[in-house]
């Protein structure tokens, strides 16, 4: 179907370029990379994503701060450092986010993770 194969560029679209990285990026991006109407865009997320645009981006920005954690950027990058590389405005929105994800500060999840 249509919606299967939106989601499915939407996902690879994401995945492959990490285009979440940075903190302006929106559902208006992806709608002119993949020259998907935004109303069909926000449909995707919503009914076959289960997740609204912003929780969904922000999911992969703490995964990708995830990763940063895991490869030791926290032993040469502060958190707000590690927020900004990971498309947050501001540290307070990273620890909103974070938490949301994880159920824990950053600095919890680094004493109890690595």
């Amino acid at each position: 179907s249509r919606e299967s194969e939106d989601v499915q560029r939407i996902v690879a679209y994401l995945e492959k370029g990490k285009p979440y990285l940075k903190e302006d990026f929106s559902q208006h991006d992806i709608s002119i990379a993949l020259n998907i109407p935004q109303k069909r865009i926000t449909e995707c997320f919503n009914k076959q994503l289960k997740a609204s645009f912003p929780l969904y981006r922000n999911t992969l920005r703490i995964r990708h701060a995830t990763d940063l954690l895991r490869e030791g950027a926290h032993l040469t990058t502060s958190i707000e450092g590690i927020a900004e590389r990971s498309g947050f405005k501001s540290k307070s929105a990273f620890y909103l986010a974070f938490k949301a994800v994880h159920g824990i500060r950053p600095v919890d999840w680094i004493k109890e993770n690595l």
